[in-house]
């Protein structure tokens, strides 16, 4: 009879820890959230933040100089090899999209990353 008490408290224990362990590590963290269009290269581009405390009028900012163009080109070769930089965003494109980041060594580690999908 004791065990199985014991094996209920350490099952509802379980149960009440997972949804904390599921929680958002930090409210500092937010979702990926939608900024509105803007215009460059022939085609109109969706902007999202995906990542990180950056106000949408930036996001929209920084993003359009980059699909009209702007920035100061890097590297050369393969496209994987080059790379573009806005201010302090280091952006880059291929595949329908563009996107830069800030604070940070890559695009995985960085602390904010805004997206344009282009829109066909």
């Amino acid at each position: 009879m004791r065990t199985r008490l014991a094996a209920l408290i350490v099952v509802a224990v379980i149960v009440a820890a997972v949804p904390a362990a599921l929680s958002p590590a930090s409210p500092a963290v937010s979702a990926a959230r939608s900024c509105g269009t803007v215009h460059g290269a022939g085609f109109g581009w969706k902007v999202k933040v995906k990542r990180g405390k950056v106000r949408c009028k930036k996001a929209r900012h920084v993003l359009r100089k980059f699909v009209r163009g702007g920035g100061h080109h890097h590297g050369h070769g393969a496209m994987a090899n080059q790379y573009w930089t806005v201010g302090r965003w280091t952006c880059g494109h291929g595949a329908g999209a563009a996107a830069c980041y800030r604070y940070g060594y890559d695009y995985s580690d960085a602390r904010d990353y805004i997206l344009a999908i282009m829109r066909y």
